[in-house]
């Protein structure tokens, strides 16, 4: 098989493929794309010409193949018909692969991190990287103190450990190079911070398993359950049928606004909005639930936003068993995840019904049943700014309408209404492959994304 040669890169093939392949060397190490169908454009901003191009600059360049399996066969005899050696971009291990000075950008390996760097960017690292996968920072004008909680070691100290962690650059752009270059110069393999944030979520194998909150896997294995939402359809003699029933339940939100009607409590509780904690956190810590699942609060992107010790020490001395969950960031360019194990962490996207079903997959539940899950606000049909009356099951105060109406100030009804549709489709989609059920049973409202059912029917 032919090796790279460190001159600069020809990439046959766009598609997800390519995109990896220039993500992987770098657009600087990357001369252009070859495409037989589509030249003349351009693709991840590189441009793309045609084979016959390719004829007369091709030993110029190292040729790597990044068309997938049903065009490969073409690509290959093309090239061999004309002489032009190229190599698989599959066929390397790209954490290792000998291609001379050419700068490999490697993905996260589920190590510890470390940032490399101070500075507005390393505040973003912050918000962005659970607490508990970073190990330290570095710095020399600032080391043997502390970031945000987090120890700041020197150069010499990296020197020692870096084979053991994941080494993330975290350099504002005007010190970037510098450290850029030290790394190289000493032999140390670094990420970019940007090529995660803007290219793919932390994946879920860098967390570590959290061992108490596996005794939840697969605890009610095979068994149903139902989430229950807040909106209007909402119904407390349907909540009482719940309990006169046995039947398992997880509630959410304000869902305590309803206990003085039914005898139903839910055995599972969780939230994830930000409005809760920073001006509900005593309703929260005094709604009745045997568990009650939060985001970890104790992670740095809600230090920003508030008061995060007073909070979980509130959280921590109220009703149930409480347990803080650590969150997966998801950003518009990325693709949305599901997480497979509640252990490690959980996407925490859009709606905190996403949330209870990922806990109600990780418990083994086979059957999961949504009830007063209207739409509301998220309403692809019902696109009308906040109207609190129209939205929950309950009557709010002005102090709880002001409030929302702050969190959600720059964000239209519609572009909530897409993203828990986003959310509510990944879900499905995830469920499906895994033999899980969802049914919809709530009465009314505009979620069509679940199978419908009669809640009536399921007793």
């Amino acid at each position: 098989m032919n090796k790279l040669t460190a001159k600069k890169i020809i990439l046959f093939g766009i598609g997800e493929i390519g995109e990896n392949a220039l993500n992987i060397f770098g657009k600087e190490n990357v001369y252009c794309f070859i495409d037989n169908f589509k030249s003349g454009c351009n693709f991840c901003e590189m441009p793309v010409y045609s084979f016959n191009k390719l004829l007369k600059i091709h030993k110029s360049f190292d040729v790597v193949i990044t068309v997938g399996a049903s065009s490969l066969h073409e690509v290959e005899s093309q090239c061999n018909k004309h002489g032009i050696s190229y190599v698989y971009f599959n066929d390397y291990d790209l954490s290792n692969m000998p291609i001379g000075d050419i700068e490999i950008k490697k993905k996260p390996t589920g190590k510890k991190i470390i940032l490399f760097g101070l500075g507005e960017s390393a505040k973003e690292a912050l918000r962005y990287f659970s607490r508990h996968i970073i190990y330290c920072f570095i710095d020399d004008n600032n080391k043997n103190n502390f970031f945000h909680g987090v120890p700041i070691y020197s150069f010499d100290d990296l020197l020692q450990i870096h084979e053991n962690y994941d080494i993330i650059l975290s350099a504002d752009e005007n010190e970037l190079l510098r450290i850029k270059m030290k790394c190289e110069d000493n032999d140390i393999s670094y990420i970019y911070l940007d090529d995660i944030i803007f290219k793919e979520n932390y994946p879920l194998k860098c967390f570590p398993n959290n061992q108490i909150f596996q005794q939840f896997n697969k605890k009610h294995d095979g068994e149903r359950c139902f989430l229950v939402g807040n909106g209007p359809s909402l119904s407390h003699t349907d909540l009482t049928t719940l309990y006169n029933n046995n039947e398992i339940s997880f509630g959410c939100n304000a869902i305590s606004k309803i206990f003085d009607k039914t005898p139903w409590r839910p055995k599972y509780f969780a939230t994830q909005d930000r409005v809760f904690f920073k001006s509900f956190s005593s309703m929260l810590a005094n709604t009745e639930a045997e568990y009650k699942f939060f985001p970890d609060l104790d992670d740095f992107h809600y230090e920003f936003e508030m008061d995060t010790k007073k909070i979980i020490n509130e959280l921590s001395q109220g009703l149930g068993k409480t347990f803080y969950i650590r969150e997966i960031p998801h950003y518009s360019y990325h693709p949305l995840g599901f997480s497979n194990d509640a252990s490690k962490a959980l996407y925490l996207f859009a709606t905190v019904m996403y949330m209870m079903i990922q806990l109600a997959a990780y418990m083994g539940f086979k059957e999961i049943y949504l009830i007063g899950v209207d739409g509301g606000t998220v309403s692809p049909i019902n696109n009308s700014n906040y109207i609190s009356e129209k939205h929950h099951f309950y009557e709010e105060n002005d102090e709880w309408i002001q409030q929302f109406q702050l969190n959600q100030r720059f964000r239209s009804s519609e572009w909530v209404a897409k993203r828990v549709t986003k959310a509510y489709k990944k879900a499905n989609n995830y469920t499906k492959r895994n033999n899980i059920k969802i049914f919809n049973a709530t009465r009314g409202g505009t979620i069509e994304v679940f199978e419908r059912v009669d809640f009536d029917s399921l007793f």
